[in-house]
């Protein structure tokens, strides 16, 4: 069964590139991961230090080795000094795709 997490990062105005520079970095480094199907970031046009990450994974396990490795405490440990407040995170299992492929990732 697959497993999402949706993650909101409100940037300081000044730190902007240092966090879409932080956030690309550690997307090369997931998209090596074999348990990660998608990860995408979407940067809100209306505010522009508003970045939202979307990731799809094909189990709730391979989210907690992605979550437990050493590059993402890494990511974690940066953020403190580059967002506005504490980051938003969403993490659950999607549940209309039995009804619908486009529902899901699966």
């Amino acid at each position: 069964m697959s497993f999402v997490v949706v993650a909101k990062f409100r940037a300081k105005l000044d730190c902007v590139v240092e966090l879409n520079d932080l956030i690309t970095e550690t997307a090369k480094a997931s998209w090596e991961e074999p348990g990660l199907i998608k990860y995408i970031l979407i940067l809100d046009p209306n505010q522009g230090n508003l970045f939202t990450i979307v990731e799809f994974f094909n189990s709730e396990r391979d989210y907690l080795k992605h979550r437990d490795s050493s590059y993402l405490k890494s990511f974690r440990d940066s953020l403190e000094n580059l967002l506005l407040e504490p980051p938003d995170v969403i993490r659950g299992i999607p549940v209309l795709d039995a009804l619908n492929p486009k529902a899901g990732v699966n």
